[in-house]
């Protein structure tokens, strides 16, 4: 699973034992919901307002989540958060490859689409591919296609977060709706390269992505064998674990 599990608003996680706790606690979490292993993913800049460096903010992570791991036998990844509305990309990409001996995982592009298209940050994927790292990329929850089209032509994703309007690509039967009759060259291309999708349904809910469960298109995907996932996103804002998603 993934989950979104440092996304501080508060200004409460800006010491290092701050974050190295919230990081244990989270691990505690998973084990409690029956998680064996986890990747959670978070934007160094978003803690730095008590003088930490990057370097130092994702030391305390790391060190959190390896306690919990040595505690709670969880296994772990991390991913570096890029955000599309600031111009740091190309120094959180170099911070991840920094960090890939030590369970940094993958890096990714997250915030709000509209105005703030992938292609922005390509210098920074480019640097990714050339040291052969992971790239996830959050496209297609509140803006098109074309979002997730950029994410994988522009920026090399391979993995998508959310997907969710590779909907509007695809186009299904009037008389039943779970019949697909065709599909556009995207989400072709998506399902023949077996790119994975991380949805959220709890989340596209509550963001408004989707009106429904019922109507997310998951259950499409998951139909004509779409690599989909379940995951939580945040799990405080939504109010869900993984087990509740399943």
């Amino acid at each position: 699973m993934y989950l979104e599990g440092f996304a501080d608003t508060t200004g409460v996680m800006q010491t290092e034992e701050a974050l190295e706790r919230v990081a244990y606690e989270m691990m505690e979490d998973m084990h409690t919901d029956g998680v064996v292993y986890v990747e959670t993913r978070f934007a160094p800049v978003f803690h730095t307002e008590g003088g930490l460096h990057w370097e130092e903010i994702v030391t305390a992570v790391l060190r959190g989540l390896e306690k919990g791991k040595q505690d709670f036998g969880v296994e772990y990844g991390l991913i570096i958060c890029a955000m599309r509305n600031m111009t740091l990309s190309q120094e959180m990409a170099e911070l991840a490859i920094d960090f890939r001996e030590r369970n940094v995982v993958g890096f990714d592009l997250a915030g709000e689409e509209g105005g703030y298209p992938p292609k922005k940050h390509v210098n920074a994927f480019h640097y990714i591919q050339r040291e052969n790292f992971n790239i996830t990329i959050h496209a297609g929850e509140a803006f098109g296609k074309e979002s997730i089209w950029q994410a994988i032509q522009w920026c090399g994703a391979h993995r998508i977060g959310h997907a969710t309007r590779l909907i509007e690509d695809v186009k299904v039967s009037d008389d039943d709706p779970t019949e697909v009759v065709s599909m556009g060259y995207l989400a072709q291309y998506v399902l023949d390269k077996r790119i994975p999708l991380e949805i959220c349904l709890t989340s596209n809910v509550d963001t408004g992505a989707v009106k429904s469960v019922e109507e997310h298109p998951f259950g499409i995907f998951h139909r004509y064998k779409f690599r989909v996932t379940l995951n939580t996103d945040d799990r405080l804002m939504s109010n869900t674990t993984l087990s509740r998603e399943y």
